[in-house]
């Protein structure tokens, strides 16, 4: 697994890499993005919906636990950050979406092997009121976005 550090220093450097990375999904990818409140997981889910030509509002899943959104490949996005225990994942019906969608869960660091091995894991790690560390660990393609200015 390839392992990259990149530094953003507002939401637009964000997006920016939100949009490298859409680029790169063709579907069946699990996403994990981890980091604590207000790190930019939720920012992040959203601008990769926005590149993949996703138009309308995208919502927090925090209280629903999990939304659907038909892009140019299919996205689940989860918030696992409400769950109490991971056996409540099995309640969640996810088979279903493992041959076609991208996945993005937020917060599944807190239940280790109760999903899928990710593809891509995203560490946000905040510092400053704006400036992000990411640090993205998984498929091959991770370096290339190295390459990409995003900030530092």
């Amino acid at each position: 697994m390839e392992k990259i550090e990149i530094r953003v220093k507002n939401q637009e450097q964000t997006a920016l890499l939100a949009s490298k990375i859409a680029e790169k999904l063709e579907g069946n990818e699990i996403i994990f993005l981890q980091g604590q409140l207000g790190a930019g997981k939720t920012f992040l889910a959203r601008s990769i919906l926005k590149a993949l030509g996703y138009e309308e509002e995208v919502v927090s899943p925090t209280f629903i636990l999990q939304c659907e959104y038909r892009a140019r490949v299919p996205v689940l996005h989860l918030d696992l950050y409400r769950l109490e225990y991971g056996e409540e994942i099995d309640d969640l019906g996810l088979e279903e979406y493992l041959d076609r969608y991208v996945w993005l869960v937020e917060w599944a660091d807190r239940f280790p092997g109760q999903l899928p091995p990710p593809d891509l894991i995203i560490s946000f790690f905040i510092e400053g009121e704006k400036e992000r560390k990411i640090v993205m660990e998984g498929k091959s393609w991770v370096r290339s976005l190295k390459n990409n200015d995003f900030g530092d």
